[in-house]
């Protein structure tokens, strides 16, 4: 009961049972009159008996809803005798009584919320929370506002968002935004970076709108949060989840999710990478022998060359103990050139570990085992691929170490035998066996104008070695730009001999043909002029032959290394026209001196109207051009006589000379010379 009065006193905590009272009946039917004995009419109500009660009225207690919330009632000791209009006086006195009861309800539950509210809003030391009315204007801004948002609350009392944002540097535009996502969705969320003490903070921030009792917006609230240190903590907890704590490399976990999407990578665009899986050698003597201190720095040796000595796309781990590995995702199309870019990697890293080391006055030397595996030619799976490259690394410690090993057998075959031809080419420039050939470049009567350098290798268990093989031998060990500058100096010095000796016969020129690799060099240009200044001889003297493949690269770059050279004196020729990628568009911005025709077409001249017309159109286009032509490949008369019918004045070919050493090729030049029996053309 909310209120007793008995013989005008007040009970307190009055509990009265409802079920079998008259009370009940008044919740039921409404207003209710017992003029006398009601305890007659409700004996189980044993409240009644006590007090003597021989009267009752009572009338429900109703809200604005007509729901009844309590009963008004009077009980007196003697028969009740009440007017007519008794039912609406209670009334009325229940309706002042309900109004009453639902203020001080409404009161109690309003200071119940402005408590909590408060407690919220004060204790919010790490949250900003700025209240607005209808036009954005701030009414309340607490303490952690002024921190986060930088500005005192004196100041933003009055000011509107906009303004708050202006002073966070948010720009307008985003802001408009943002409210446009409020209208629209009620809340928008967003992350704003200021400067705080000098260092960047990452400020989460919500704003919301405010809505009355019916439905309209009365104003906006904005919280914000500065959430730098969680980002912080976050980032160190996802590190110590992917890196190694002693090398700060990714771990076993954040190598299988990269070797993952490598091989998603080259399945879906049918392409290859590799694992290199690495195993230090007798590592656990260092650390029985050193300490495990030492040892631990030995590794973080081994993980810092690793890592600033290979591409920048490719992963390096740590997968524990003295185990690294690491992941090269697109190493080529075919398995011989992933193959290959594997082999050189392996080796690299060979010498890069072996490399001695000082730690703590040791001066230390390893050597490490290599397993290759290519994927995803060597396992279904990330697992499987590690597993494959294991397995071979082990076969690395079984062969003695301070070695690689391929998964696969015939892979490891491939690679032995290019090793050991790679072995060979070293040998080969360390023992002298390379050497240069010439054939006479001549002129219709057969007398010599140039000559062509042509490289060979005499090598010690095989027959003269022709320069296919042995100039992509040398690509592959990036030795090409050594040899290739042997070649020109060497070139140079026996036209130069061969001037001494018969100046009247000598050829003018030497033609040597640049591999694209060494063509490339930055200084490639500066290089052939040093060469040139040691050997005495002209510039003039000197052709430099250039096949199609190195426009490939860079049209803009070759011309303007062909102009610095030209303007050195050299000439340039492009060799084996019309094999490659000819273009009339290139070839009438390539400032080359000569072109030379390839043997291909020369071939066929005398029997295939096609070929024959084919020349003939290439002869009038490069007449056209002003430019010098060679044709490559002439071995008969006929191909000769069609040749200098259809404008070409210069040969190369068996019909006229076949290549020989130097001193063979002055023997010529002081004897019968290249004249033939039939100098002029039928």
């Amino acid at each position: 009961a909310v209120a007793m009065v008995v013989d005008g006193q007040t009970r307190d905590g009055y509990e009265y049972v409802l079920y079998g009272t008259p009370c009940a009946n008044v919740l039921v039917q409404g207003p209710v009159l017992y003029e006398q004995q009601p305890t007659g009419l409700f004996p189980d109500d044993l409240e009644l008996a006590k007090l003597d009660i021989q009267g009752y009225a009572g009338v429900p207690l109703e809200d604005l809803g007509g729901q009844a919330r309590g009963i008004l009632w009077i009980i007196s000791h003697a028969p009740m005798r009440l007017p007519g209009n008794w039912e609406g006086v209670l009334q009325i006195i229940a309706a002042k009584a309900a109004a009453e009861i639902a203020r001080l309800h409404a009161e109690e539950e309003l200071r119940s919320k402005s408590a909590y509210l408060d407690a919220i809003l004060t204790s919010s030391l790490n949250m900003a929370v700025v209240a607005t009315d209808v036009h954005s204007r701030v009414r309340y801004y607490n303490p952690a506002a002024e921190r986060i948002l930088g500005i005192r609350a004196d100041e933003a009392l009055g000011m509107t968002l906009m303004d708050i944002h202006k002073r966070e540097q948010v720009d307008g535009k985003r802001v408009a935004h943002g409210m446009q996502i409020i209208e629209r969705e009620g809340q928008h969320r967003y992350t704003v970076e200021r400067m705080i003490g000098g260092e960047p903070h990452f400020i989460e921030s919500r704003m919301s709108r405010i809505l009355g009792n019916d439905g309209a917006i009365i104003g906006h609230v904005l919280t914000a949060e500065d959430v730098t240190q969680r980002r912080r903590d976050a980032e160190r907890l996802e590190r110590q989840a992917n890196y190694d704590s002693l090398t700060d490399l990714p771990n076993r976990r954040l190598l299988m999710e990269r070797l993952t999407q490598a091989m998603a990578h080259c399945r879906r665009h049918r392409r290859l990478g590799a694992v290199l899986f690495l195993d230090l050698d007798h590592f656990k003597d260092f650390n029985d022998s050193l300490g495990h201190p030492i040892g631990d720095q030995l590794l973080q040796d081994v993980a810092e060359r690793l890592a600033q000595h290979t591409r920048q796309e490719d992963v390096v781990a740590r997968l524990g103990g003295d185990e690294f590995v690491v992941l090269m995702p697109d190493i080529g199309g075919s398995e011989a050139e992933a193959n290959l870019r594997a082999q050189n990697s392996a080796q690299k890293i060979l010498d890069l570990v072996s490399a001695p080391c000082e730690v703590e006055g040791h001066r230390l030397h390893t050597t490490t085992s290599v397993g290759i595996a290519l994927f995803p030619t060597h396992g279904a799976d990330a697992h499987a691929i590690i597993k494959s490259a294991d397995t071979a690394m082990y076969q690395a410690k079984a062969k003695g170490r301070n070695t690689y090993r391929f998964f696969s057998v015939d892979m490891q075959e491939m690679a032995e035998h290019r090793f050991r031809r790679q072995r060979s080419l070293r040998e080969a420039i360390e023992k002298s066996q390379l050497c240069l050939h010439y054939q006479a470049q001549v002129d219709f009567r057969g007398c010599a104008v140039g000559a062509e350098a042509l490289l060979r290798w005499h090598h010690p268990e095989r027959a003269l070695t022709g320069p296919d093989e042995l100039v992509t031998t040398a690509e592959q060990t990036g030795q090409i730009v050594l040899i290739g500058e042997w070649v020109l100096g060497r070139a140079l010095g026996d036209l130069q001999r061969w001037k001494e000796h018969a100046p009247d016969l000598a050829p003018r020129t030497v033609a040597v043909n640049v591999s694209p690799v060494q063509f490339r060099q930055r200084d490639f240009v500066e290089r052939v002029e040093t060469i040139i200044r040691e050997s005495g001889m002209s510039p003039s003297s000197l052709v430099l032959e250039l096949t199609e493949s190195v426009l490939l690269e860079d049209f803009d770059q070759t011309v303007e290394k062909i102009l610095r050279l030209k303007d050195l004196g050299v000439h340039c020729s492009l060799d084996d026209f019309g094999t490659g990628y000819s273009s009339l568009s290139y070839l009438r911005h390539l400032p080359v001196d000569v072109i030379k025709i390839d043997k291909s077409f020369v071939r066929n001249i005398s029997t295939d109207p096609t070929d024959a017309k084919m020349v003939e159109a290439i002869l009038a286009l490069v007449a056209n051009l002003g430019k010098t032509v060679i044709a490559e490949g002439v071995e008969t008369q006929s191909q000769r006589d069609l040749l200098f019918e259809w404008g070409c004045h210069i040969f190369q070919g068996y019909y006229f000379h076949r290549p020989e050493g130097s001193e063979d090729f002055l023997a010529r030049l002081g004897g019968e010379g290249f004249l033939l029996s039939d100098p002029h053309p039928s």
